[in-house]
Order: C-alpha cells, then structure tokens, then sequence
C-alpha cells in the first residue's frame, strides 16, 4: 500500500493518504493572439493522475474527470486536458479569450493548489506593424496620404501631390503618418500598440523610445517613459504607480507580496508570519505569493541577487548564513545594515552601530529593515536574528506590533533586543522588546 501510494505521490499517515501539493513552473507559448484554441503546456511538479488543474482569470479544464483548468470561468472540456506524466499537462485554451493577461493555476481534489499568476498573454489579433492598423501610417493609411501610400486620391505627401502644398512627407495632417496620426494610430502617440520598438508590445507594456516597457516592473519608467526612480526611492504600484521614498511604512505600497524560502522551517515560518500580517494588515491587499530562494526567475543563482524588480515585495526571514539574498545585500553593502561576527555596521560609512552580546536561547539581537536593489528596484523587506527563534521573534515583533502602526515606521531600519523574560521559549509580549536604535 505504501509502495503504490509513493509513486502517486503521496505519503501515508495511520492509513490516511496524503498528496503533495502541485507545483506550477511555466507555461508554453507565454503569448500568442486572440483568435481560435491555442494548445498550451503546462510544465510543473506533482501533477499525478489524480491532481486537478485550474487556469485562472476565467476558464476551467477537467481532466480525466479529476483534472479541472480554470481560465477565467469557462470550464473547458475534459477531452481537451492530457496529463503527460507528472510533471507535465497540455490543455487546450478556448477560442475567443480576452486580450490580457491570464494566471494558472492548478488545483488537487484534496483543494492543494499552486498559482503562476500572468502565466501567458493573450494579444490583439492582426494588428498590423508599426503604425495604425495597416502599418507605416495612420489609421487607414500605410505611408501618408489620405486614402492609401500611394493611392488614386493621393501620394506620399499633401493632399493633391508628393510634397503637397502645406506638408511635406505623410497625409494631410500628420507627419509621417497618415490622415491623423504621427506615426499611426492616436495623435503624436505612435499609435495605440504599436511603435518604433520593432514589434507589437504586449498589452502591458508601453513603447518608450525602442523599448517595450512596462510601467508598473520597470524603475528607469516607473509610471511613465523616463521617470525614473531616485537612489532612496522605489516604483509603488499598490494603487498608483509612482516612485515614493524607500521606509518601512511603504512595505504596503507594492501590488505583491511575496515570501523567499531559504529552506530553514523556522525561517520560512517566519516569512510567513510577515507575508500573511501584510496581507491581511494592507489596503489594498497585495497579492501573496511563495517561491523558494532556488527559483532562478526570483534570485540570481550565482550570486543571491534578487531579479523581479518594481510590483512585489519580498519578504526574507533569515540571516545571510542561509539566505542566499540576504547574504547578497550584505556583502554588496547594499542593505542599509548588515552584519559581521558580533558587529552590526552601517553600509554607507562602514560605522559600528551596535555590539551583539550575551546571546542565548532567550535572548538575541534583531534587524528589520527595508533593501531597495540598486540595479533592477526589488524591494525586499529583511527580518533576522542571531538565532532561528531570534527570527521567529523578529516576525511576531512586525505582525503584531510594527504592522498595525506601520506609518509611524519612517526609518529603514530598526535593531532591537529581544529577551524572553517570560520564560515562555517565544515571543509573547511587546514589553520583550527594546529598540536600540533605528535609522536611515
């Protein structure tokens, strides 16, 4: 019995069967256009014969009457859905889906389940090139002129000849675009769409100057082309998207959040801890979100460097002994605090800003703070002890006591000293606490 339920993936308890979760990797193609059923691969871990799958935004998949794909709402048929083996499914995504983005996710009969969020596109379909819908030109024109490039009504430029009377090379209006548009589409925009980027932007994305960009992921464009965020500054995106200065009272500006496992059962406990209180303890709530630090599309394998960018926080619970992202901001000196031996120091100046001692399985030293990543923008928020239940403390310390009055955390960063006067092996009580110092 245990032998069969192993190679189903499952563990069994004093008879009771239990299934791991579904893992979710990728999603192949990651766009495609609007129009008929496009076939997708779904690739990911943990999808036995008996797991369902949802592809979200609006429509669900069954397979084999187990298996159920939600994209958006619509349920697809169970003889569109294949499970592959266990690590891979195809569902057959229907005709006619909404331009946008879609997430997937995949869910078991027991209700485990595991999300991709804007797992593919879906783009507008013959949108012609660059310009309005029929190229080099405005909307109804490819190269100037009123009526076509070099058309009966006109030519390449004014209205009657090449070069017209009142403009030189495009339609009546335009410049090099036709009847209305600089170079197609809306006035002076360059069209809706489309650009001088050399392709067709996704949908959530913006062409400012070659490049396609997205406003709300991108700290050189953070709202609009060329606004660029400060050195102190992140891209918020919760319910606005501009740049705001970089404090432990802005950890609810982000449109996500997300918690980096780095393995350690307290440490991911604790990350946790601080997920679910922003979670619940923001407004709006920003969408969680859990992967582990050997994610290569989250933190840079090689060196620890985090790579999402503006739009999520992540939240890291743990010292850089084991969290491979924290001991990147820490060596690179790119947290505002980080520590060495017994020693925490400010990066900027390499000044001692506190001595530890004295630690013990009731006391420790504990630093939360705020990392804005120099190159890319992540913003990462860092909780750590000298020890596992020093982490522990550090998170309870931030959901029951920092959250709830989270504006009047202006600083970056706070140390605090933690003693477990109660005796209680965990932190109970604020009174445990005292901060020893706090800054920018």
């Amino acid at each position: 019995m245990r032998a069969a339920c192993m190679a189903l993936g499952l563990s069994v308890s004093c008879g009771k069967l239990e299934r791991e979760g579904p893992q979710i990797l990728s999603v192949d193609p990651i766009r495609f256009e609007f129009g008929p059923q496009q076939a997708l691969r779904i690739e990911g871990n943990n999808f036995y014969v008996h797991a369902n799958v949802r592809l979200s935004d609006s429509n669900v998949v069954k397979i084999r009457s187990t298996f159920r794909v939600l994209i958006d709402t619509t349920e697809v048929a169970a003889a569109d859905i294949v499970a592959v083996d266990s690590t891979v499914l195809t569902a057959l995504a229907p005709a006619g889906l909404a331009v946008g983005s879609h997430s997937v996710t995949v869910v078991t009969p027991e209700g485990l389940s595991d999300t991709l969020n804007a797992a593919f596109t879906v783009l507008p379909g013959g949108s012609g090139g660059l310009g309005g819908t029929n190229g080099l030109g405005g909307f109804s024109t490819a190269l100037g002129g009123m009526l076509n490039a070099s058309g009966s009504a006109t030519q390449q430029g004014g209205a009657p000849t090449a070069g017209g009377p009142t403009t030189g090379f495009g339609g009546a209006v335009g410049t090099i675009g036709g009847s209305i548009g600089a170079l197609g589409g809306a006035p002076g925009s360059g069209g809706a769409g489309m650009s001088l980027c050399g392709s067709t932007c996704n949908v959530d994305e913006t062409c400012c100057g070659s490049s396609c960009v997205n406003f709300s992921r991108d700290i050189q464009n953070c709202g609009s082309c060329g606004s660029a965020c400060g050195v102190s500054e992140f891209c918020a995106t919760a319910t606005s998207v501009s740049c705001l200065l970089v404090s432990l009272q802005s950890v609810c500006q982000n449109a996500g959040v997300t918690s980096v496992y780095d393995g350690v059962p307290s440490d991911d406990d604790a990350s946790n801890v601080i997920r679910n209180a922003l979670s619940s303890g923001c407004a709006p709530s920003p969408i969680p979100r859990t992967v582990s630090q050997t994610d290569s599309a989250t933190i840079e394998q090689a060196t620890g460097k985090t790579l999402v960018g503006p739009g999520e926080l992540l939240v890291l619970a743990g010292g850089d002994a084991v969290s491979t992202p924290v001991n990147y901001v820490n060596t690179a000196r790119i947290a505002p605090i980080y520590s060495i031996g017994n020693e925490l120091r400010r990066s900027a100046d390499d000044s001692l800003v506190t001595k530890v001692s004295g630690l013990s399985a009731d006391h420790d030293f504990i630093v939360i703070q705020v990392v804005r990543e120099p190159t890319n923008g992540s913003l990462l928020l860092v909780a750590y002890g000298y020890s596992g239940l020093g982490t522990t403390a550090g998170s309870w310390y931030f959901a029951n006591v920092m959250m709830p009055a989270i504006s009047n955390y202006t600083d970056l960063w706070y140390i605090y000293e933690w003693k477990d006067t109660i005796n209680d092996n965990k932190p109970t009580n604020a009174s445990e606490f005292a901060l020893v110092q706090s800054g920018r």
